[in-house]
């Protein structure tokens, strides 16, 4: 059996993947990034305004090369929140901030992907609309400064419901029902509250330090970002917490692909990683010192993150970065050592969930192959595809995203061949 295995590795196609942290795949200058979204690793959308001083000029641009490139489908008001509920049907909610041109609230929607949009709600009475986020087809909701608007007819009619304290900072609802939000109760305390029924009631309490921003994955585990240096973790739908000291007071945004694998980001281009549910945390290098905010993963591995940035007191330049593998660098150089001989050692830990960890020593400059494959012989993963120095490896590979069984991974360099057995479980 272990023979027809290593005989299918060796004829399977490769898929690269390259290690590769985060890579800057895109950049504008003049303008500010408020919000962004992907649907799958190519179709996204980001909105934003002008930075030029020029009222009006701002809108919404989609992307279906993953990022790498924009065409805008919205223009000519600042939009500050975008949402789609899948790759036809989205909302955006923006507006002026004063009354030059002209103070307005206006959410729109679109049901072609972007080609066209709808205005369904217009009110220059409004606070700021600073987040959009719709659960179902139906049943949507928009963060104003001092509360919330919610809709159960897919935007056509919004209903004002009202939110404990002054000032409104951050919202997030895991279904129709359930929701979180935070804010200001007077200049100086700040508040979290929970609601199970879509907002016409809340249950509110007092905490220390702004939230910066709130992400769940279902209605029991979330995490809320606090501007003093700590996150809050809860598992039972905030009835009780636990907190994480991260040492980072200017965080701004969190977010997690399922319970264990989260990121999260703030200024001077600081980017963080953690595999354990938010217990412990990596940093990770961003490649920029922009402000960075709005990190977005369609998966454990591929994701983006917002950077906003001055080059000068008159020039806002902004960006997006990208990684493809989590924002691991999967292969890391950590001995100056030139072996005698080539070698792959066995992983560590085995069993793993999800991450696991081997060395390699490459002995002579020259083309190295390092790839992982399923029990079938399918290529999973391609860790390295190309010319390596002579030194002493360690390679990380997170099997988050792939189901519990049996790993082959494969190095070749040099005429040297060797194939170990891994397990993930789960």
């Amino acid at each position: 059996m272990k023979s027809i295995i290593l005989s299918a590795l060796l004829i399977c196609s490769i898929e690269l993947s390259f290690s590769q942290s985060w890579v800057q795949i895109y950049s504008s200058d003049n303008s500010y990034n408020t919000g962004l979204q992907f649907l799958d690793a190519n179709t996204g959308f980001r909105c934003g305004y002008s930075s030029s001083g020029s009222l009006g000029i701002g809108g919404v641009s989609k992307s279906t090369n993953g990022g790498n490139n924009w065409i805008g489908v919205f223009g000519g008001l600042p939009v500050y929140a975008v949402c789609f509920i899948d790759h036809n049907t989205g909302w955006i909610a923006g507006g002026y901030f004063d009354d030059i041109p002209k103070k307005s609230r206006e959410i729109f929607k679109t049901t072609n992907g972007g080609l066209n949009f709808t205005r369904q709600f217009l009110d220059s009475n409004q606070n700021t609309l600073s987040s959009i986020q719709f659960v179902t087809q139906d049943v949507g909701f928009v963060l104003t400064q001092n509360g919330i608007l919610y809709t159960s007819n897919s935007g056509s009619n919004w209903i004002t419901r009202s939110v404990p304290g002054v000032g409104s900072t951050n919202m997030y609802f895991v279904n129709s029902t359930t929701g979180f939000a935070s804010g200001y109760i007077n200049g100086s305390q700040c508040y979290m509250c929970k609601t199970t029924n879509a907002g016409l009631n809340w249950t509110a309490e007092t905490i220390n330090g702004r939230i910066n921003d709130i992400f769940f994955v279902n209605e029991s585990t979330g995490w809320v970002l606090n501007s003093e240096s700590k996150i809050y973790k809860t598992t039972d739908g905030w009835n009780s917490r636990t907190t994480i000291d991260i040492g980072l007071s200017n965080a701004s945004s969190i977010f997690f692909y399922g319970t264990s694998t989260g990121w999260l980001c703030g200024s001077n281009g600081q980017m963080y990683y953690t595999s354990n549910g938010g217990t412990n945390w990596t940093a990770q290098n961003s490649g920029t010192t922009a402000g960075l905010f709005s990190v977005f993963f369609v998966n454990s591995n591929t994701g983006w993150v917002l950077g906003n940035e001055f080059v000068n007191p008159f020039l806002m330049r902004t960006s997006i970065h990208k990684t493809t593998n989590g924002g691991i660098s999967a292969i890391s150089n950590i001995s100056s050592e030139v072996p005698a001989e080539y070698s792959l050692s066995q992983n560590y830990p085995n069993p793993f969930n999800p991450t696991t960890n081997f060395e390699f020593r490459i002995a002579d400059f020259g083309f190295v192959n390092l790839t992982i494959y399923d029990a079938m012989g399918r290529v999973v993963k391609t860790l390295q595809h190309g010319d390596m120095k002579p030194g002493v490896y360690q390679a990380q590979w997170n099997g988050a995203e792939y189901p519990s069984g049996v790993y082959f991974y494969r190095l070749s360099a040099n005429g040297f061949n060797e194939t170990k057995k891994m397990i993930l479980t789960k």
